[in-house]
């Protein structure tokens, strides 16, 4: 549907103006939105996430569904390098480690 509403608006674009946008000329158009309050809609994914439903990816691909491959692939790696420096520490490891160097 976006690509037919891209050709309809680059045309009338033309007659209009006299000028063609050309093959650059982009149009991103607003996803729709089902009428959920901000409160609601963090609830829901907060549902999702807490009962494996959905995961971070599920969110991103559900509000940027035009995306490149390499927006989700930065996405994807933001995710893995926030998981990885947010690692619970080991307590146990922790106390012995300084109990070690003492």
């Amino acid at each position: 549907w976006e690509h037919r509403r891209y050709e309809v608006d680059r045309k009338i674009i033309q007659v209009e103006t006299g000028t063609d946008v050309g093959e650059d000329y982009s149009v991103d158009f607003l996803e729709p939105n089902y009428a959920l309050t901000p409160e609601s809609e963090v609830l829901l994914w907060d549902w999702r996430f807490k009962t494996g439903l959905a995961s971070k990816q599920d969110w991103f691909d559900m509000n940027n569904p035009d995306a490149s491959k390499e927006d989700r692939q930065r996405f994807e790696q933001l995710q893995s390098e926030n998981s990885e420096n947010n690692k619970p520490q080991n307590r146990l490891l922790n106390i012995l480690a300084s109990n070690g160097s003492n």
